[in-house]
């Protein structure tokens, strides 16, 4: 089951999606602020997010 508003895009097998990767590791994130299991500076969650963007920028 989908979440609602939640598109995914078909994976050809030749790789993982990089959109796919960066919504599973913010959704991961995510869970890990709701339930504080690490710290991260403000620094360290700048250079995360520009990571996501990187990989759904690739795709």
């Amino acid at each position: 089951m989908e979440p609602l508003g939640a598109s995914r895009q078909k994976n050809d097998g030749a790789g993982v999606n990089g959109k796919l990767v960066a919504r599973l590791a913010a959704d991961g994130l995510w869970l890990s602020d709701m339930l504080g299991t690490y710290q991260l500076s403000e620094a360290e969650r700048e250079a995360l997010g520009a990571e996501l963007l990187q990989l759904t920028e690739g795709n």
